[in-house]
C-alpha cells in the first residue's frame, strides 16, 4: 500500500498532523500564546513535511535547493488557500447537511491534500522523480 507516492504522502501528512497537535497542546500547557505558537508550528512542520515528502514520499535523489523549498512553500500555501476556500464554500452552501462544520473541514482538507499532492508531484519535484 505504501509503494505509491500518494499513500506515502498521506502517511507523511497524517504523521505531521498528529505531531502538530501534540506540539500545540504541549506548548499550550506552558501558556505559550496561540499566534506565536501556531507560527512556530507552521515553520517547524512545513520544513519537516518538505523533507519527509522529498525523501520518503517522492524519493527525490537530487540535492535540495532553496528554489525547490520556496516552490514547496508556495505550493503548500496555495493548497492551504484551496482548503480554506472549499471549507468556506461547503459550510456556507450546504447548511442543511448533518454535521456541516465537520463535512466542510473534511472537504477542505481533502481538496487541499489533492492539490498539494499534484503540486508537489508535478511542480515542485516533477513527475519523473516520483
Amino acid at each position: 500500500m505504501t509503494s505509491h507516492p500518494f499513500f506515502r504522502f498521506l502517511l507523511v501528512g497524517s504523521a505531521a498532523f498528529v505531531a502538530d497537535i501534540v506540539y500545540t497542546k504541549a506548548l499550550l500547557l506552558f501558556a505559550v500564546p496561540i499566534v506565536p505558537l501556531r507560527v512556530s508550528s507552521f515553520l517547524i512542520f512545513s520544513a519537516l513535511v518538505w523533507y519527509a515528502n522529498r525523501t520518503y514520499s517522492f524519493q527525490v535523489k537530487t540535492p535540495p535547493t532553496c528554489r525547490e523549498y520556496l516552490k514547496f512553500m508556495a505550493s503548500a500555501s496555495v493548497g492551504g488557500a484551496v482548503n480554506v476556500a472549499v471549507s468556506s464554500y461547503v459550510l456556507h452552501t450546504y447548511t442543511t447537511l448533518p454535521f456541516p462544520t465537520t463535512l466542510a473541514i473534511a472537504a477542505g482538507v481533502a481538496s487541499g491534500m489533492v492539490f498539494n499532492f499534484m503540486a508537489m508531484r508535478y511542480v515542485v519535484w516533477g513527475k519523473e522523480k516520483s
